[in-house]
């Protein structure tokens, strides 16, 4: 999943994931977040990992083939990392106040 942003300020939040419980802002068990806050996988928080004003693109390489599944963090093209995840459903997911996100999805069955 490919995240084009326009972040601002406030609060932005984008990943993926089974769903978003309320109030728990892509911060639970059920989804991956990368947040104004950290990155958050399955509710695991990395305080180190922020989407901050100078962040364009955000790109979320998903291996769901392998065991365990995981997913390879991009932020304007340098990689932050590769994290397990448990999920079985995804949908790319969005929340913010003062900004913009266009989400680019792509398939490969290599």
């Amino acid at each position: 999943m490919k995240y084009l942003i326009n972040y601002k300020n406030k609060r932005f939040r984008i990943g993926f994931g089974d769903f978003c419980e309320k109030n728990y802002r892509l911060q639970t068990k059920n989804s991956i977040g990368l947040t104004d806050e950290g990155l958050f996988v399955e509710g695991k928080k990395y305080e180190n990992i922020k989407i901050e004003s100078n962040i364009k693109e955000i790109i979320f390489i998903i291996n769901l083939k392998e065991n365990p599944k995981y997913f390879e963090l991009f932020i304007n093209g340098k990689s932050y990392g590769i994290f397990n995840f448990t999920i079985d459903k995804i949908y790319g997911l969005a929340a913010f106040r003062c900004g913009s996100a266009i989400i680019n999805t792509s398939r490969s069955s290599i």
